[in-house]
């Protein structure tokens, strides 16, 4: 399980980030790092159910593919948004 090993607030962005933790950006202001233990990595273990893979990649495809629409309708000005949720 991942834990909780620092809490940076605005200005302390030099961080030095080690092996497997990444950053959660709460806020502008405030980020927590979290890192993952070496076990993660242990794929021997891991077993996959094939169909749980499936709607994972279903359900994944489906965000990246909202969050593009999301992306392009915020580049669209009052009138083309309008005429593109219309669609």
């Amino acid at each position: 399980m991942a834990r909780l090993v620092a809490v940076c607030r605005d200005g302390e962005e030099d961080y030095l980030f080690l092996a497997r933790q990444i950053p959660l950006y709460i806020d502008d202001s405030l980020t927590m790092v979290m890192e993952f233990p070496d076990s993660i990595l242990d794929f021997d273990s891991c077993q996959i159910n094939s169909s749980q893979m499936k709607q994972f990649i279903e359900v994944n495809n489906d965000i990246f593919s909202f969050s593009l629409y999301l992306i392009k309708a915020s580049t669209i000005s009052g009138q083309g948004l309008l005429n593109s949720l219309c669609l």
